[in-house]
């Protein structure tokens, strides 16, 4: 049950980081601010990826 709660931590931690660096990233596309939209693709790809980890584990 302890290992089941982990998951479910670390998926809510991961969808919060995506929504947070999506709007970074269209934050960045509209102000054309080119920093702030590399900086939100690659947190977004991160916490797609720790997603994926949750499957793993």
């Amino acid at each position: 049950m302890r290992r089941a709660q982990y998951r479910i931590v670390l998926a809510l931690a991961a969808i919060f980081m995506s929504l947070g660096a999506l709007v970074w990233t269209i934050h960045g596309l509209i102000f054309d601010d080119a920093i702030a939209f590399r900086w939100g693709v690659v947190i977004v790809t991160a916490s797609i990826g720790t997603c994926q980890l949750r499957d793993v584990f």
